[in-house]
């Protein structure tokens, strides 16, 4: 099984504690859209659970056999993590949907004027810090997009590989210009071994065996994290 993760850092004109008192004091009810409520984890940090309604088409049939639409309603939610690192805030999203726009604008709704947002983004021009804590890791595969073939040219490639991939050596021998899109490790961690994935979007996948290992590793380092981050904004990677 895989699981999903994405990281932001927040700005707020608040303190944490009263963000999450101010979010749990706004719950799913009958009358409301969307809304937060507390969830318990062993996890440090604070866990929350945002929840929101959606309608769905479905196809029925009457009773003569015909087709008809009717709209069913539905409550989808995804856990979210509030967390500190020296003096930042920081956001986790656990199995992000397509899109987070709903969350997004709740969060700034209940923080108030002054509340930013800055998802942590990957550069391909170095690895994690983290990736030397771990006992084996491999580049198993790789999707490039905006891969320079000629001025004419321009496309995406795939490349994998069970043996691991060595990017400079392949691309010393071509001389092309590309983008990293997104990136699939082979790890071996305290003998438990798991696929990282990483998304220039932000996204993270990890086996969850490794999940317990890699998100501690991953949010000790995150302010160095978010340092990159900026600079992989600043070069045109996408929010």
């Amino acid at each position: 099984m895989t699981l999903r993760f994405k990281w932001y850092k927040l700005s707020l004109p608040i303190s944490l504690p009263s963000l999450v008192a101010a979010l749990l004091a706004s719950p799913l009810t009958s009358e409301s859209e969307c809304g937060f409520r507390a969830r318990s984890s062993d996890e440090p940090g604070v866990r929350v659970r945002f929840a929101w309604r959606s309608t769905v088409s479905a196809i029925a049939f009457d009773d003569d056999g015909n087709p008809m639409t009717q709209a069913v309603s539905t409550v989808s939610f995804v856990d979210l993590k509030f967390f500190t690192r020296g003096n930042a805030t920081f956001l986790r999203v656990d199995n992000p949907g397509k899109s987070v726009r709903m969350l997004m604008n709740e969060l700034g709704r209940v923080a108030g004027y002054g509340f930013s947002i800055q998802p942590i983004l990957f550069s391909d021009a170095e690895p994690p810090p983290f990736f030397s804590e771990f006992d084996q890791i491999r580049l198993v595969g790789l999707k490039l997009i905006n891969v320079v073939f000629d001025r004419h040219v321009v496309g995406r490639v795939e490349l994998a590989s069970k043996e691991g991939i060595d990017l400079q050596s392949v691309w010393d021998t071509t001389g092309k210009a590309y983008v990293v899109d997104t990136a699939v490790y082979e790890v071996m961690a305290q003998m438990i071994r798991g696929q990282l994935s990483f998304s220039k979007s932000g996204l993270v996948k990890v086996t969850d065996r490794l999940a317990p290992q890699f998100l501690h590793l991953f949010e000790n380092a995150i302010e160095e994290m978010t340092d990159r981050s900026q600079k992989a904004g600043h070069d045109g990677s996408d929010a």
